[in-house]
């Protein structure tokens, strides 16, 4: 019997050591003793109503399972701060994927107050990503989740969200239960442009019962948001003005379904770019540098980009010209001419289903350029602004070998890019932006860093350089004046010295519409 027991203890201690081998699968539930297999992660919620102030004592319940479908947490409770956003505190696994299965969020006396719908129930149908939502931790840094939660009204069933009868507990009357907590999508629409990313005052105005009119003014953040609206209210006017636009919707209580989006917004025509005055500042002195002039067809096409300099006798004249030529209501071609007026390059433009650029193709100074543009998007962001992240190949008949860009677009925006040259040299910058309209994007012009792809203006630029030979002067920062319906009227970008990051100079640019 001994003899047994021993070998069986054997086979076990060698089943044990080979599983140890394997530090990639998900740990035993518990936090992991080794630090090197550690990882954090916080879910954010950007969808929990406000209510006319910060939720406190809000608390997270949370089911994670891994790729196995075993629970390694089950019903974790994890407190909820807040700082801008709601998010947990960090949550630590180990280094492996995971999916969340379940989660509720509670407030302290009230119950639960929010939760996310499994995938199939009758309330998923209303956020963009239900349950169960996948979890890869695998670098070390923390990582941000976040999580579509849905508003729980008293009346609200487990099943409806899918789970099961009674998993929310016996809850307490919520002192706003005549409450009703809709969510916001402005939508302005500039041109052919829909912005659904930018942040707006939002004025809600209420009648009770007896016609009293109360009034509010809310600062609304980018992107989808909640808004809660009065209990003693039976009717309610949500406005929203913005850059010159303005539009508006009337509500009757009886009509409000909790947790309903509403979208909000009104329309402009695009301002047409006249033209781009630069001239540089080096010490308090401006001198003249350059001007840019934009023709239109009578569609309001791009027709003509003139580039003007000045010779060293203060004459103006044309340096480059550039001819485009529309298929489609797209630019398809442009046609570059020097000071001679003899032709010098030569563009095409593609586009795929959706409009995009996909495919450019340049003949210069007898050698040709060929980019292939591919768009993934992105999950921190879908809808009419899908972030994405462009990737551009690029075939240069002078080189035996590609080279390649990247692009990461968010709510509109550059996040950051990456250029990898053929000489293995890399070139990498993270970007700001503000919220106003770039007028560039409403030409319609691509080009090969597909620049005039921002939606918005650039504020912050920092550029690295790896391995290769890098600019002596860098554009870092960039101040706007703007006028009342949201363009850019003059631009000051100061430029610094990659090395020293000393100033060197900087040049202003005054745009006309």
């Amino acid at each position: 019997m001994k003899k047994y027991a021993f070998y069986v203890a054997g086979i076990l201690l060698t089943f044990l050591l080979a599983c140890n081998k394997d530090n990639d699968l998900p740990l035993p539930p518990g936090e992991p003793t080794d630090p090197s297999l550690q990882r954090t992660f916080r879910l954010v919620f950007d969808a929990i109503p406000d209510a006319g102030g910060v939720i406190h004592d809000l608390k997270a319940m949370i089911t994670i399972r891994n790729v196995r479908n075993e629970v390694v947490v089950a019903d974790k409770e994890v407190a909820i701060e807040h700082n801008g956003t709601y998010r947990t505190l960090p949550i630590t696994l180990g280094k492996g994927e995971y999916r969340i299965s379940a989660l509720m969020i509670r407030q302290a006396n009230l119950g639960v107050r929010f939760a996310s719908p499994v995938a199939g129930s009758e309330k998923a149908t209303q956020v963009a990503h239900p349950l169960s939502v996948s979890i890869v931790l695998s670098e070390k840094t923390e990582k941000l989740v976040a999580m579509d939660v849905l508003p729980v009204a008293a009346t609200d069933q487990p099943q409806s969200f899918g789970y099961p009868e009674g998993s929310f507990g016996d809850r307490q009357q919520d002192p706003g239960a005549g409450e009703r907590h809709i969510f916001i999508r402005p939508l302005i629409k500039i041109g052919d442009i829909v912005y659904d990313s930018v942040p707006v005052q939002l004025v809600l105005r209420s009648w009770d019962s007896q016609n009293e009119m109360t009034y509010q003014a809310l600062y609304l953040p980018a992107g989808l948001q909640a808004v809660t609206l009065p209990a003693n209210a039976v009717r309610y006017q949500l406005s929203v003005s913005k850059w010159n636009t303005y539009d508006e919707i009337m509500l009757e209580k009886r009509d409000v379904e909790e947790g309903a989006i509403y979208s909000i917004g009104g329309a402009a025509a695009a301002k047409k770019l006249k033209s781009a005055i630069e001239s540089k500042i080096v010490s308090g002195v401006s001198t003249a540098v350059s001007k840019t002039d934009f023709v239109y067809d009578g569609d309001g096409n791009l027709k003509e980009k003139l580039f003007w300099l000045k010779r060293n006798d203060g004459t103006p004249y044309i340096s480059n010209r550039d001819e485009f030529t529309v298929e489609n209501g797209k630019l398809a071609g442009q046609k570059t001419y020097n000071e001679q007026n003899a032709l010098i390059s030569l563009r095409s433009f593609q586009y795929n289903t959706s409009g995009k650029v996909n495919r450019m193709f340049e003949s210069k100074d007898g050698q040709t350029t060929t980019a292939i543009v591919s768009y993934i998007p992105l999950e921190t962001q879908s809808g009419i602004t899908q972030d994405y992240r462009a990737e551009i190949e690029y075939q240069h008949s002078a080189y035996g070998k590609p080279y390649y860009y990247s692009k990461t677009m968010r709510g509109g925006s550059v996040l950051e890019d990456v250029l990898r040259a053929v000489n293995g040299g890399v070139e990498e910058a993270n970007f700001a932006y503000d919220f106003e309209i770039n007028p560039y994007v409403h030409l319609g012009l691509p080009d090969f860093q597909l620049s005039n792809e921002p939606r918005h203006n650039m504020k912050v630029q920092r550029k690295h350089f790896y391995g290769a030979a890098w600019a002596e002067a860098v554009a870092y920062d960039f101040s706007y004046k703007y006028d009342g319906d949201g363009y850019p009227t003059e631009v000051i970008a100061k430029y610094w010295s990659y090395d020293t990051k000393q100033d060197l100079y900087s040049i202003r640019t005054v745009f006309k519409y």
